[in-house]
């Protein structure tokens, strides 16, 4: 978990503060608007900083596969072809990627062989 920052501050919005307050009460608790928000802002103290993190951690990740996908896209472009290079191809076979299909783990769908139909019972 990420550590408490202490000059790491996040407001509760109106509407965070509304859905604490009703679930509160729906359990028999209540609770003044000044004390929602107060809850809401300390649970945000603590958890604000594990969430920016897996966020940078995330845009991190993505700005580094587009800045390897740009430089093997302009290398790809600068070698004098008759014909366009297929882009994606270049950048699957540079960053190592398995085409969409054996990612998800899925075969290609033979013709020959029709898909099995479900049908939900009655309730």
């Amino acid at each position: 978990m990420a550590p408490y920052q202490p000059g790491l501050t996040f407001t509760a919005s109106p509407q965070a503060i509304r859905i604490v307050r009703e679930r509160l009460e729906r359990s028999g608790f209540t609770i003044s608007e000044s004390g929602a928000r107060s809850l809401v802002e300390a649970v945000l103290a603590v958890e604000g900083p594990r969430m920016q993190a897996v966020a940078r951690g995330i845009m991190h990740g993505s700005l580094e596969t587009i800045r390897q996908t740009a430089e093997v896209a302009l290398s790809a472009l600068k070698e004098n072809r008759e014909e366009p290079p297929d882009l994606l191809a270049v950048v699957r076979e540079h960053l190592g990627a398995p085409p969409l299909s054996e990612r998800r783990g899925l075969e290609p769908a033979e013709e020959d062989d029709p898909r099995p139909v479900f049908k939900r019972r009655g309730r």
